[in-house]
């Protein structure tokens, strides 16, 4: 006579509950699109394409930290632990690294450039030089925003937490923008494509723990493709006019927080160096001031005054 065995379960879970099958990873594309959007609406403060490959470095690396923790724990405050030491890594690495060349090497400039990165971000000129001190606090909030925005994803099955980072990390950078000009409009179209792609993918990929899981899962991935080319036209749609009436309906200017922050203004107590000249025109013999000299083809000559 043979007992009836329990079913195994791995430890950490209820017997009789499956587990969850992993996502399709479409979704995270999709989010990562999104975030790589953020980056490039970011860099905009800065010349150059050097900003666009460390602000684009740091969403990829912020995923890829994420996403490999996560495989192991799904503990929020181990995620924000391995973010930060994450990101102070990819700043030393990137920024304050002796093969940077982007300022001073070390962790004492990546220090000051915490400290003192908020208050220049919000003081200097538009477009501004990719220097490591400016470029640290950027990237930080670039990094921080990929981070919340994966950490939600492979936590949550709803869309919505996941895509809240994003959104707010777009309106950071168009906030810190304001004073640039321009459109981004395109970024936005973008960015929507994205955020509706995303929201279609979870909607398909998410399975209840039930147990008939694993088929309903099955068939979800193999008519995910099928969704896609469906959804696909509906989106473009959607972000088409959203466009079209972004561009029609009169915007006012945009509120710049750099209205908030004063530029200090520094002002030295110094002796005009004019008043010398009279005493330098005056003076006996009078001095050599300057010398040209001037080449022909016939020969030269000097010009002393």
């Amino acid at each position: 006579m043979r007992a009836d065995r329990a079913p195994f379960t791995r430890p950490g879970t209820r017997p009789g509950r499956p587990l969850r099958r992993g996502r399709p990873h479409a979704d995270l594309g999709f989010l990562i699109v999104g975030l790589l959007a953020v980056a490039w609406t970011t860099s905009s403060l800065f010349t150059g394409l050097l900003a666009v490959t460390v602000l684009a470095g740091a969403v990829l690396a912020a995923a890829a930290v994420v996403g490999l923790v996560s495989g192991r724990t799904r503990r929020l405050d181990v995620l924000a632990a391995v973010t930060v030491a994450g990101f102070v890594a990819y700043a030393l690495v990137t920024l304050f690294s002796p093969l940077g060349r982007h300022g001073p090497s070390g962790d004492g400039g990546f220090v000051h450039a915490l400290r003192s990165g908020w208050s220049a971000l919000l003081t200097m000129g538009l477009p501004a030089d990719p220097e490591a001190a400016l470029l640290t606090v950027p990237a930080l909030l670039v990094w921080l925003t990929s981070a919340a925005a994966v950490a939600l994803a492979v936590t949550t099955r709803t869309a919505l937490p996941a895509l809240v980072p994003v959104l707010a990390g777009f309106v950071a950078a168009l906030a810190l923008n304001a004073a640039g000009g321009g459109t981004h409009l395109p970024v936005a179209a973008v960015l929507r494509l994205a955020a509706l792609g995303f929201v279609l993918v979870r909607a398909e990929s998410s399975t209840p723990d039930a147990a008939d899981a694993p088929a309903r899962t099955g068939r979800s991935r193999r008519a995910l493709p099928g969704r896609l080319l469906l959804g696909t036209p509906v989106v473009t749609v959607a972000v088409g006019l959203g466009i079209a009436v972004a561009a029609v309906v009169p915007s006012r200017d945009a509120a710049d927080p750099r209205a908030l922050r004063q530029a200090p203004v520094s002002i030295s107590q110094e002796l005009n160096p004019l008043v010398e000249v009279r005493g330098q025109l005056t003076a006996t013999p009078s001095p050599r001031l300057a010398t040209v000299r001037i080449a022909s083809s016939t020969g030269g000559f000097r010009w002393i005054g």
